[in-house]
Parts: structure tokens; sequence; C-alpha cells
């Protein structure tokens, strides 16, 4: 937005004054600003000026009107603001929308969870994976080897059946019930000791996940092999993949998977935060 304004008749200090004032709150006097398109305070509305209409936006900015006119016509040109004739006042313009999309289709997933696994594999010393599904099936799409010379076997690439991994049961566990549905298989095949075969105790262990944020894969999906899961979600409150840690059952014993689902958690949050979630506005 501010590279594409061009100078309004100040010097560069003060253009800039005026566009920084939209992203920090305060102008260089320290006045509050709101932006011209915020709602009008709430209580005695004689005690301070409307934020959505011309001379508001000018004395709560402290500008000439002639010169906050003109920076409303060039943001509303640009469609960042949208005039409503009938009432003389400006809202949020469909510009806004676009960058917004723009923005949301240049996240990378992949991109924005490496840190997180790093993270993950560097202080716990086991394999951290992120995983998306794909039908009945979740397909690891990142990975960071743990630094263990013995540890668990993996390709970024490879597919295993969802209900039986904790990446899997991580992203199942917060599907409504029709879509979780569409991402069970026909028949559940015992893949090692402990693998959930029954549909009702996997919707039961689900909601247990769902309950404690993170889920266990205790000798389900390969023998010799525990995990801990937990799941990413999008800008829109959307489950969109899942994060574990997984390692020989030797090494991640039941109670440590205990210890380390929070951690797991707490990164697959972190993710979630920079794919946008929990950053709705709301007015």
């Amino acid at each position: 937005m501010r590279g594409g304004l061009k100078p309004l008749g100040r010097t560069g200090v003060d253009q800039r004054t005026e566009l920084d004032a939209a992203d920090t709150g305060q102008d260089a006097r320290g006045h509050e600003v709101a932006g011209p398109c915020a709602h009008r305070p709430t209580g005695d509305r004689g005690a301070r000026p409307a934020r959505d209409d011309p001379v508001g936006v000018a004395s709560i900015l402290g500008y000439s009107k002639a010169t906050t006119h003109r920076i409303l016509q060039t943001l509303t040109r640009r469609e960042f603001l949208r005039l409503d004739e009938e009432r003389g006042t400006f809202t949020l313009g469909v510009t806004n929308l676009r960058l917004g999309i723009e923005f949301l289709e240049s996240i990378d997933l992949r991109h924005e969870a490496l840190p997180m696994l790093r993270a993950l594999a560097e202080s716990t010393g086991e394999t951290a994976h992120l995983g998306r599904l794909s039908g009945s099936d979740v397909v690891y799409i990142e990975k960071v080897e743990s630094s263990h010379a013995v540890r668990m076997y993996s390709r970024v690439g490879d597919t295993m059946p969802a209900y039986s991994t904790g990446v899997g049961k991580a992203v199942l566990a917060f599907l409504h019930d029709a879509e979780l549905e569409r991402h069970l298989p026909a028949r559940f095949e015992q893949r090692a000791a402990n693998t959930i075969t029954d549909p009702e105790a996997l919707r039961e262990e689900l909601r247990r996940t769902r309950d404690r944020g993170y889920s266990i894969d205790d000798v389900e999906n390969e023998d010799g092999i525990r995990c801990a899961g937990a799941p990413v979600f999008d800008h829109t409150g959307r489950v969109q993949a899942g994060i574990s840690l997984a390692g020989p059952a030797t090494r991640m014993t039941v109670e440590r998977l205990h210890e380390l689902g929070p951690q797991v958690r707490a990164q697959a949050d972190i993710v979630s935060e920079r794919l946008g979630f929990g950053t709705a506005v709301t007015s």
C-alpha cells in the first residue's frame, strides 16, 4: 500500500506519517488513529469526532481538510476505501480483499511448518513429520530426521492409513462427522499390535484426541513405533494438516508420549497462527 501511493503534496516524512498512522494506531504526533473506516465510538458522540467521515478523519489525524481529502480520494480511487455517498462515510474497499486473497494463496504450508518441525526434532531428538489427508490415507509432505542412529524410517511422499497414525488421527479428530466418514476406509486392517480396527472404538479415541488436543499412536501403525500428533488449522478454522513426533517404542514410552504431546500441540498451534488461524476480524 505504501509503495503504491503517489506524493500528495507533502514532504516525504509527512507522507510516511500519513500512511504509517494506519499501521501503528498513532501518527507521529501521538494522536490515536483508527483509520477512516473504523466504527464510530460509543458513548458520548460529542466527545470525539467520527472516524469514518472526512471531517472526523482530518480532526483525528491533525491534517488540513484539503490534505485529508486528497488522501481519501487516492485510497478510494485505488479501491482501498469505498465511499457511501448517501451517508458521506467510508468503509473498506475491494482491494483489501484482493490483497488478503493474494496473501493466503502465497502461503506455503511446508515452508511455514518447517521451522516448527525442526524445533521439535532438535528439542526431542525424534523424527518430526508434516502430513495431509488424501482419501483415507495421510501423505507425509515434510519431515525432519531424528538425531539418533536408531530411528523411525519414513520418506516424504509415503502414504499411511490415517486411522492408525498420529498425524492422521490428529486430523480426523477435528473433522465433522459427515466428512470423517468420507476419510475412513471400508475395512480396518490390523497393521500393528495395537491397531484400532473397530470403528466405534476409533471414534471414541478421536473424541479423547479432541479433548486433550493431541493424538497418540501407541504401536498402532508400525510395530515398535510410537507417535504423538497435533492438528494444524487454516485461517477459516478448518483442519488442514497434522504434525507429529515419532520414534522407537523403547524411547517413546506411553509416559513420554503424554509429555511430548503438549509440545507437539504447541508447535502445531504456531503453524496454525502462521496460516492465519485465529486472526479473523470481527466487527
